[in-house]
């Protein structure tokens, strides 16, 4: 019953952070159907939501199959929201903890124009949002819950390697998809990058 309740949880987490996806994109005046119609996604952004449904769609997978091509998403972006927390420390609050990460973007959207003129990030909700004490229980809940379910697999070192490689494919991924972002930018992208990306 505590794994059901655990993934119970960590789908309400995606439903939050698709929420705060859809009021950015809402905000920024972007149709997203429109938009993945028009343009679809970036080939790194396709490579990797593929490589999850393959996953996750395969019968033979296991709940330590599907975590274990989880976790490195989870765990980068807390990373990254708590670190770009600590770079710009301007007015992050966590006074509405008890609120959803949903409710709390609207609010830090409202005074995010005024910070921005006054030196802080325009995207101090997306940090504050992957920064927040909710969000890095949940990558701590996705890990605890790898290590839990790939321990009850018990199927030895072929189980283990074949967990490590999802890991390794899915941060090689989340890689690929921030060099993509620079290279629709113009910059010029990381060689390792490009081949997962295209291989």
């Amino acid at each position: 019953m505590e794994g059901l309740r655990a993934f119970h949880g960590l789908i309400g987490s995606v439903l939050e952070e698709l929420t705060l996806h859809e009021a950015f994109a809402e905000e920024w005046g972007v149709n997203l159907a429109e938009a993945i119609d028009r343009d679809g996604p970036l080939p790194a952004t396709r490579a990797y939501t593929s490589f999850l449904l393959q996953i996750g769609g395969d019968s033979r997978s296991t709940c330590a199959d599907v975590l274990a091509a989880m976790a490195p998403c989870m765990r980068l972006y807390a990373f990254l929201g708590t670190t770009l927390a600590a770079a710009f420390p301007a007015p992050i609050t966590t006074e509405h903890s008890s609120e959803p990460a949903s409710e709390r973007f609207a609010a830090e959207r409202a005074s995010e124009s005024a910070s921005a003129a006054d030196g802080d990030t325009p995207y101090r909700a997306w940090i504050a949002a992957y920064s927040s004490p909710e969000f890095g229980a949940a990558a701590a809940t996705v890990e605890r819950l790898l290590d839990k379910y790939a321990a009850a697999a018990g199927e030895g070192m072929g189980r283990y390697d074949a967990l490590l490689a999802h890991y390794r494919t899915a941060m090689a991924l989340e890689y690929a998809f921030f060099d993509a972002s620079g290279l629709e930018a113009g910059l010029k992208g990381d060689p390792v990058a490009l081949e997962v990306r295209e291989g």
